[in-house]
């Protein structure tokens, strides 16, 4: 099992302790980006967010072409978690 960083651990003490999204009176949606150069966040934090409600995005942080279109990751990282439409954020206008 992958250990978990510092920074994860925060975000699951935000997950855990903040508002989630189905318990919001104010219909906030908090949504994480997948980001592809960087991997990050890991496995054991996008199975936590998705269990507290958050939503994803996917993101490439890219500042060249060939960084932009690489979504391995993000790919990766949906079916390995399970990640459905319903998880990812949606605009909603």
């Amino acid at each position: 099992m992958n250990e978990i960083t510092n920074e994860e651990k925060f975000w699951n003490f935000m997950i855990i302790n903040g508002p989630k999204a189905k318990e919001s009176k104010n219909n906030y949606i908090v949504a994480f980006e997948i980001n592809s150069i960087y991997q990050y966040p890991k496995k054991p934090f996008i199975n936590m967010a998705k269990e507290a409600g958050a939503k994803f995005s996917f993101g490439s942080n890219g500042h060249q072409l060939r960084e932009v279109k690489n979504y391995d990751y993000c790919q990766e990282m949906v079916k390995e978690c399970g990640l459905t439409e319903d998880d990812f954020f949606k605009l909603k206008l």
